[in-house]
């Protein structure tokens, strides 16, 4: 199975590198971040058909390649986190198969109602930057199992954390309402 992974990483790293590198030389500076939309303009020439069908391939391909492992790890933590003590998963075939159904169609649900995946990204980002710096440093403060932290330092990660959750929800805000107008 490690094997099956290593070699999977390694083929869409290959094609990532790939796909951007040939993207920048066939569309130099026009370039756009969601590269897949320069390709549904029309190529004059035959050789653009080509390397047009040829990337819309290899991205299909990349996506076949891709999905089945972030799904098996998806589908890991979520058994994890919901079914703690019931038996391994491929053990109990009815659980598998719902629980795989059950991501494969909040995936393609979540993929049909996100009309772009930057909205995705620029969520992601905002609220990942809050948690690294304040939110991650504060919660280990405020767990002191051993009972290193000063009372006063307790005080301080919570107000990390009112301002973690503060700057999170106007980042969200700001970039949802960004969304809305445009």
């Amino acid at each position: 199975m490690r094997m099956a992974i290593r070699i999977a990483l390694v083929i869409c790293a290959v094609f990532y590198f790939s796909i951007g590198f040939f993207g920048y030389l066939l569309f130099g500076d026009s370039i756009n971040a969601d590269m897949l939309v320069n390709f549904d303009q029309n190529a004059d020439t035959m050789v653009g058909l080509v390397i047009n069908a040829i990337v819309r391939l290899s991205y299909a391909f990349h996506v076949m390649l891709v999905f089945p492992i972030l799904n098996y790890t998806l589908r890991a933590n979520v058994d994890e986190l919901l079914f703690r003590d019931k038996p391994e998963l491929a053990e109990d075939t009815p659980r598998f198969l719902c629980l795989t159904c059950i991501l494969v169609a909040l995936a393609y649900a979540i993929a049909i109602w996100i009309p772009s995946i930057w909205y995705c990204f620029q969520i992601l980002g905002s609220t990942t930057i809050a948690t690294l710096t304040l939110i991650f440093p504060s919660m280990i403060i405020l767990r002191d199992i051993y009972s290193i932290s000063k009372p006063w330092e307790k005080v301080v990660a919570v107000v990390f954390l009112i301002a973690a959750a503060a700057t999170s929800v106007v980042a969200i805000w700001t970039n949802l309402s960004k969304t809305a107008t445009s």
